[in-house]
């Protein structure tokens, strides 16, 4: 469950806007997250709701490769399988 988290300062929110904001609570409240890692050092980026679609472009933090990414391509695998290729030079 996700949990909507207001901002820090003060924000002049309009009715419509909040009811957006409102709308958007209530059709992720089911949702589960799944991360997306980096496509070439497999470095954590983020978490999308489960049902995302389309492209992003996203910048590695650690490796700092910029790339576009569907985060349809980067469904949930096993932790075991993501280890096996990032040290395959320890096997």
């Amino acid at each position: 469950m996700f949990i909507t988290v207001p901002p820090r300062f003060n924000v002049k929110m309009t009715a419509e806007r909040s009811e957006k904001i409102r709308r958007s609570e209530q059709e992720t409240k089911d949702l589960k997250f799944r991360p997306v890692h980096c496509p070439y050092c497999e470095c954590y980026l983020f978490d999308v709701f489960e049902d995302i679609q389309g492209h992003m472009a996203v910048k590695c933090n650690k490796c700092k490769g910029v790339v576009p990414i569907n985060p349809a391509y980067f469904k949930r695998y096993a932790v075991a399988g993501r280890y096996r290729r990032k040290h395959r030079y320890l096997l």
